[in-house]
């Protein structure tokens, strides 16, 4: 709103000042559309929305990364136990070649070579382990709490995974997606 006041004539004839006010004026103004107003309201709305996406994209893709370090900490488990296996069964064949060694059944070669594939296996096993470390720190930083057990997946679900009849089948499923 703005006034101001109107001063009609002033006169001054010597002896007399006179002077007319014709009155005094008040203008109001309201808007009754104002675009930028309703452009503010309906960006709000669309930013609202996009940031709600943005959270529930952000809430699944950790989600997804959660998933993957537990598969990763099943694998990497399944890895340490082959490997521990491994090395198990390379130092029975040590302890049989050596023996045999003893007896002249086996040459020194023979002795050496046993030796390196259980020294092999003895650094497969220790990376093993720290895969099986490495992965489960990374699924507790992802949970935010410490993992001290892992439950495998139920045999329930895994049975529903359609299984092929033969090993051909999987190499010609292989085959046909790489």
């Amino acid at each position: 709103a703005e006034g101001f006041l109107n001063r009609g004539n002033f006169h001054d004839s010597g002896s007399s000042t006179r002077s007319d006010f014709d009155g005094v004026n008040i203008i109001a103004r309201q808007i009754l559309f104002s675009y930028s107003k309703i452009a503010e309201a309906i960006g709000a709305k669309y930013v609202r929305k996009l940031a709600n996406y943005n959270y529930q994209l952000g809430r699944e893709v950790e989600i997804q990364r959660a998933v993957r370090a537990y598969f990763d900490v099943l694998l990497s488990k399944h890895l340490l136990h082959l490997a521990d296996l491994n090395r198990k069964m390379l130092k029975t064949g040590l302890y049989q070649v050596r023996v045999a060694r003893k007896l002249n059944l086996k040459t020194p070669d023979e002795v050496e070579f046993v030796e390196s594939d259980y020294e092999d296996a003895i650094a497969d096993d220790l990376k093993a382990r720290t895969a099986y470390s490495d992965s489960i720190a990374l699924l507790e930083h992802l949970v935010n709490r410490q993992v001290h057990f892992i439950r495998p997946l139920k045999q329930k679900i895994l049975s529903r995974i359609k299984q092929p009849p033969s090993l051909a089948v999987w190499e010609k499923r292989a085959r046909q997606h790489n």
